[in-house]
Parts: structure tokens; C-alpha cells; sequence
């Protein structure tokens, strides 16, 4: 594992209306094991519970955030469901198409990669004329 990089998932209630109810900046769960900043995350639109993240260490995690009922103290997760090796250099961000079917790369190594998200296989790869670019998804389109 990673040099203790955290990433905090926070509460998104503006103000708590019974005890124990989390507001606007509690932590709900710490996300610990990225040996690099983490450089974006993506929540899985088939799965409430599945969380990929992405970092400087060219490392994506996907991870299985369940805080149970009792949202009255934290989780701590230090070990991700799947770590894959994802870049030749910085992962810089992440996103799924809406199917949650293929997650989308990309890093400073001026590329774009396209995983399988069943078998977390790299289905494509994309050179870009430079670096930086963010994935996104235009719903109904299925080419850009």
C-alpha cells in the first residue's frame, strides 16, 4: 500500500435534523492506501456502493464504500476491491459512461484509456495531442 494518502468521503446533509445524522463536512469513510495526491474519483452509476479513484501513484482503486446503517462513526478502508496499474505516469482523472460498464482514464503520459469494468482490462487506448484532458460522457451520443 500507499504512503497513507487519504481520500474523505463527507457528509451532504446541510444541517443534522436528528443525532447521529451527518451534516456538511463529517466524515463518513477514509479511503487509505494511494501512494500519491489522489487526482479524482467517479461514482459507479450501476452501484451506490462502488467508488473508483484515481492518483499520481498511475494506480486506479476501485472500492466497495458500504458504512452500514449506523452512520454514527467512520469507516476505514485501507484495502480497495481492485487495484489496477493504469498509466505509464500520473492518473489525472476518471469516469464511467453511464452503463458502468467501461471507466475512462486519463493521464499525464498524454493518454486516454478505456477499461472494462467486468474484467478490468484496458479495452483502448488513445494517444492525445496533449495532456490533461478529462473524460466525460455525453448521454445518447455514442461517438464524440
Amino acid at each position: 500500500m500507499g504512503v497513507g494518502v487519504t481520500v474523505k468521503l463527507l457528509g451532504n446533509k446541510m444541517e443534522a435534523s436528528t443525532p447521529g445524522e451527518l451534516t456538511i463536512g463529517d466524515d463518513i469513510c477514509v479511503l487509505e492506501g494511494h501512494g500519491s495526491d489522489v487526482n479524482g474519483t467517479a461514482w459507479s452509476p450501476i452501484s451506490r456502493d462502488t467508488l473508483c479513484s484515481c492518483s499520481g501513484d498511475k494506480k486506479i482503486r476501485v472500492w466497495q464504500i458500504n458504512t452500514g446503517n449506523s452512520r454514527e462513526k467512520k469507516v476505514v478502508l485501507s484495502n480497495p476491491e481492485k487495484e489496477v496499474l493504469a498509466h505509464k505516469f500520473y492518473v489525472n482523472s476518471c469516469s464511467y459512461n453511464p452503463s458502468g460498464d467501461i471507466l475512462a482514464t486519463t493521464s499525464s503520459d498524454d493518454t486516454v484509456k478505456i477499461w472494462s469494468t467486468a474484467s478490468w482490462t484496458c479495452v483502448g487506448r488513445y494517444i492525445l495531442d496533449r495532456s490533461r484532458a478529462y473524460p466525460g460522457y455525453i448521454p445518447g451520443r455514442s461517438r464524440p
